[in-house]
C-alpha cells in the first residue's frame, strides 16, 4: 500500500482515528455465535464552534457601554462555570455575540438556554437595564 505524502515530501498525518476489525469466534456450534467488534482509537476529538447571536425585546438599545462591560465579563466567567470554552464575546446596545466552543455531552439547546437564561436573570437581578429584560 503506497503511503499519503503531503507537499514537501513528509507522511501525511490524518487527525481520523484508525479502525480495526477484530472478530471473536466461538466454536462454532451455536449459527450466531459469532461476534464482531470494532476497535476504535482510545482518544477522540471533537470541536465544534458556534456563532451565537441574540438581541433584546425589539431590539430596544438599553445595554449602555458599562452594562454592556458587565454582561460581557458575567458571560465569560458563567460559561466557565458551565464547562462551555467561550473563544469571545461582544455585547452591543442591542443584541450579544458569542463564539463558543460546544462540549460533545451539551446540545446547542441547552447550550443557547444557558446562556440567554442565565445572562437574562442576571441583568434583572442586579438591575443592569431599564425594566424588565427578557
Amino acid at each position: 500500500m503506497a503511503q499519503l505524502r503531503n507537499s514537501i515530501g513528509n507522511a501525511a498525518v490524518s487527525l481520523t482515528p484508525a479502525f480495526r476489525p477484530v472478530s471473536l469466534v466461538g466454536d462454532g456450534h451455536e449459527p450466531f455465535q459469532r461476534l464482531i467488534l470494532t476497535v476504535m482509537s482510545l482518544h477522540s476529538y471533537s470541536r465544534c464552534w458556534l456563532h451565537l447571536i441574540w438581541g433584546t425585546l425589539h431590539r430596544e438599545r438599553i445595554l449602555q457601554r458599562e452594562a454592556a462591560a458587565g454582561v460581557s465579563r458575567y458571560l465569560s466567567e458563567y460559561s466557565q462555570t458551565k464547562g462551555l470554552y467561550m473563544k469571545a464575546n461582544h455585547v452591543n446596545a442591542d443584541h450579544v455575540h458569542t463564539l463558543i466552543d460546544l462540549p460533545t455531552g451539551l446540545s446547542i439547546e441547552a447550550a443557547v438556554q444557558l446562556l440567554k437564561g442565565s445572562s437574562s436573570h442576571w441583568i434583572n437581578a442586579n438591575d443592569i437595564a431599564p425594566g424588565k429584560f427578557a
